[in-house]
């Protein structure tokens, strides 16, 4: 692969972020399996599409819409398609997307001159509980709406905790990487605050 190959490749997976959003629907596909909600596969679509259109938004607070308007693009794209699924979505998954959008989308919003983002140790608790609440509330919510039959709660419950925890210790090892840039951007993420090995421990 030539490197103008490999740019145009990482470009169209990570900087478009359709790999992280892939990453949240495969979340939902094993916690619908977990769940036994199989036939509910229309919840990963929703997911999908929601994680697309969020870090699409964050890039427009980032400012990164202004070099790159074609990202507009992908607010488009993430906006259009969660629209259509979920105009075939029982209203408790339309309920439970909207709630959860909200703290989501205004995640990376400067708030007072402060984002939620800055604040100390706040990023990979907020990623981790938002990405695991998503992909275990959508697929147990669309199941309940066809079957009105309840997941099991522990089941739920240790689903939740598996997947957030995934996340979490996910969120951390990828901001060790990061942790000069956040360092000069003001982000006060854990491998900031703690270090490599503090990191590394916690």
């Amino acid at each position: 692969m030539t490197g103008r190959a490999h740019r145009t490749l990482e470009w169209l997976l990570v900087d478009t972020h359709l790999w992280v959003a892939a990453a949240a629907a495969s979340l939902t596909l094993f916690a619908a399996v977990a769940l036994g909600a199989t036939g509910e596969l229309p919840s990963i679509g929703v997911v999908f599409s929601a994680t697309l259109l969020i870090y699409a938004v964050d890039d427009a607070f980032d400012g990164r819409m202004c070099a790159q308007p074609a990202r507009w693009l992908l607010v488009a794209l993430g906006a259009g398609s969660l629209s259509v699924q979920l105009l075939l979505a029982p209203a408790a998954v339309i309920l439970a997307v909207t709630i959860g959008a909200l703290p989501a989308l205004f995640y990376g919003a400067p708030i007072r001159g402060r984002r939620l983002r800055q604040l100390p140790g706040v990023k990979p608790f907020f990623v981790a509980a938002s990405v695991a609440g998503a992909a275990v509330a959508v697929p147990a919510l669309w199941s309940w709406s066809a079957t009105q039959q309840q997941p099991a709660l522990p089941r739920v419950l240790a689903t939740t905790a598996v997947l957030f925890l995934l996340v979490l210790s996910n969120v951390c090892l990828f901001d060790l990487r990061d942790r000069v840039a956040d360092a000069r951007a003001g982000l006060r993420t854990i491998p900031v605050r703690l270090g490599v090995a503090g990191t590394r421990r916690f």
